[in-house]
């Protein structure tokens, strides 16, 4: 090799090197970033989730006591009509 050809592939290396090193960088920022947003995703979802299933009992247990709060009515009304 000419030292001239040896220089260029020399440099070229380097670059090579520098550049592998940058995109694994920013590979690794890429992978970190999207999956610490996609565990806060997950974590507003398990607390969305959470959300959800307490509102829906609480609309059963609204559900059942307005239909207790029917039956009882039903029952004044009965009574009232008999006397």
């Amino acid at each position: 090799m000419t030292p001239n050809l040896r220089r260029k592939t020399d440099k070229l290396t380097a670059t090579t090197i520098i550049v592998l090193i940058v995109q694994a960088v920013a590979i690794l920022w890429f992978v970190f970033k999207v999956d610490s947003r996609s565990l806060a995703n997950t974590e507003w979802i398990k607390e969305n989730k959470a959300i959800t299933v307490a509102v829906a009992r609480i609309e059963e247990k609204l559900e059942g006591f307005g239909n207790q709060f029917d039956k009882f009515s039903k029952r004044i009304d009965r009574f009232m009509e008999t006397r």
